[in-house]
């Protein structure tokens, strides 16, 4: 089953900062309840990349689970080390 987008949460896309690669998205998914990331097809990631991934997946679910609401729903997060696309 698709995850349908609630205008209630943010959709967050993720690039590599200075490089501007897209490297996917953080969305909320409905049947976990709670943000995840989506990469795109093709990329690859290293340890810190991910990191800075991961703690803002944390934040943002943490943020849901309070009720906080977007007031701009879309968004970019640039994260540091690398993540390139193949």
């Amino acid at each position: 089953m698709a995850d349908k987008q609630n205008p209630a949460t943010w959709i967050i896309n993720v690039i590599t900062d200075g490089e501007d690669v897209t490297l996917g998205q953080i969305r909320y998914y409905a049947q976990w309840r709670q943000y995840g990331f989506y990469p795109n097809d093709g990329t690859v990631y290293e340890k810190n990349c991910l990191n800075d991934i991961t703690k803002f997946v944390i934040l943002m679910n943490e943020q849901q689970k309070k009720g906080i609401k977007p007031e701009n729903p879309q968004t970019t997060l640039g994260v540091n080390g690398k993540g390139v696309k193949k």
